[in-house]
């Protein structure tokens, strides 16, 4: 169980990093931004 938890504070820090680094590129690269989506 205990390593269960750690897999998933593992998977909840990826996910908080991906975003952090996307909200980065958001500000940075409208433009890129824009012809992403």
């Amino acid at each position: 169980m205990p390593l269960f938890i750690i897999f998933l504070q593992l998977i909840n820090k990826t996910i908080y990093f991906h975003h952090n680094s996307a909200t980065k590129l958001f500000f940075l690269f409208p433009e890129k931004r824009a012809s992403n989506f």
